[in-house]
């Protein structure tokens, strides 16, 4: 029977008392890789079973009947999440995850990638992993998610109905190694950018600027660089348009659910 991370142990491990102060104390330490490293340490000295969702008990989210989802570790949580995948023979495949949660339909996908190319065949620089999310308090979690895991990431914080956007982050990783974690950055909110990720307006966060000090990303010639200014994965496509007219009939936001984390 896999390991079960209590909501107070994973307190500890972050390093917090009252789990409201947790996200903030998880994006400070995210973005010193020292600390990133140590606390990605903390969480295997424990469990190095990385296929179950760690964080999937920790957040208490009512979503509405009409768009729950039980995910239980098997195939059917790849059929049942909104993710919209594309095969490029060149620039290789993405996935795209509207309200990601803490990421693990992503997750549930990411690991099917691993089992149809097995780990050691399996090369991060093929693979882009997109997440949008809206809630704050999510987004540390998502990119601990993606990060540990090693795998090459966008998390679009903000609200993906209307584009507007607080921030836009990548997970890279540098080695291209299945074994290795990412490093985490963040784009700058600039004209550019805004039209690669489709944004139509930058939502200011205050937080988020002191993680842009050193931490900022621009797009190099690599291949996951190229897939990214590709653009196509950030504009609402048909499948998003239905999605959102279903979604605003049933008056609900499409939540992700939890997420399980991969040994660095």
């Amino acid at each position: 029977m896999s390991y079960k991370f209590s909501k107070e142990e994973i307190n500890e491990l972050i390093g917090v008392t009252d789990s409201s102060l947790a996200p903030k104390k998880l994006m400070d330490t995210l973005f010193n890789e020292q600390d990133r490293n140590k606390l990605f340490q903390r969480f295997l000295n424990v469990s190095k079973d990385l296929s179950e969702d760690w964080f999937g008990q920790y957040f208490e989210i009512k979503k509405p009947k009409s768009v729950q989802h039980e995910f239980n570790g098997d195939e059917s949580r790849v059929e049942e999440c909104e993710l919209f995948g594309s095969m490029d023979a060149v620039s290789g495949m993405s996935n795209e995850d509207y309200g990601a949660g803490t990421g693990g339909n992503t997750i549930a996908v990411w690991q099917d990638d691993l089992k149809q190319t097995y780990p050691v065949s399996y090369e991060p620089e093929k693979y882009l992993y997109v997440c949008k999310e809206e809630f704050d308090e999510m987004i540390p979690f998502l990119l601990f998610n993606l990060s540990i895991r090693g795998m090459n990431g966008i998390v679009w914080h903000g609200d993906y109905w209307e584009r507007e956007c607080k921030g836009v982050f990548i997970t890279r990783n540098m080695k291209n190694c299945s074994s290795a974690c990412s490093d985490i950055k963040i784009f700058p909110c600039t004209d550019e950018n805004a039209r690669v990720f489709f944004v139509e307006k930058w939502i200011d966060h205050k937080e988020y600027s002191k993680y842009a000090t050193n931490s900022t990303y621009k797009l190099g010639e690599s291949n996951i660089d190229r897939m990214i200014a590709l653009e196509k994965m950030f504009k609402p496509s048909r499948h998003f348009s239905r999605l959102r007219e279903k979604n605003e009939m049933e008056m609900g936001l499409i939540y992700g659910n939890g997420s399980n984390l991969r040994n660095c």
